[in-house]
């Protein structure tokens, strides 16, 4: 039987062993959690009214800057179409430069009524073409 004791078992664990390997392992009770903290309380009266103000107020500032940055690509849009229609045309006077005109300039007239172009910088067909005679 000496021999036996020097015969070395191959293949690993075996899980018919693991099976029946003894009891199982104890279970450890879980320390006992702390209690939750508990809710803020609800915000008064004063600090949702001052929140829901303040919203309000963001919310109509960002509509007003969105308003005037589309007020302002509109009339650079349409002064560029003016100018580049008065560069097409030949006559003496050439329009060079200008702005749009909202009515009386109220914001009631630059929401809705009609602008119109006013050209600013008037230069002579003469003088366009020696400017551009030395390029």
């Amino acid at each position: 039987m000496p021999e036996a004791r020097t015969q070395i078992k191959r293949g690993g664990i075996n899980r018919a062993g693991l099976r029946h390997a003894g009891a199982p392992a104890p279970v450890r009770p879980e320390p006992p959690r702390p209690a939750p903290p508990a809710p803020p309380p609800p915000p008064g009266l004063a600090a949702e009214l001052a929140r829901t103000t303040l919203q309000v107020i963001a919310v109509s500032a960002g509509l007003l800057l969105a308003g005037a940055l589309v007020l302002l690509v509109r009339d650079s849009m349409a002064v560029g179409a003016h100018l580049a229609e008065a560069k097409n045309e030949r006559t003496t006077l050439v329009c060079q430069n200008g702005r749009m005109t909202h009515g009386d300039g109220s914001l009631y007239d630059r929401l809705f009524a009609r602008s119109y172009f006013v050209c600013t910088e008037w230069r002579t067909l003469q003088a366009i073409e020696l400017m551009e005679k030395p390029r």
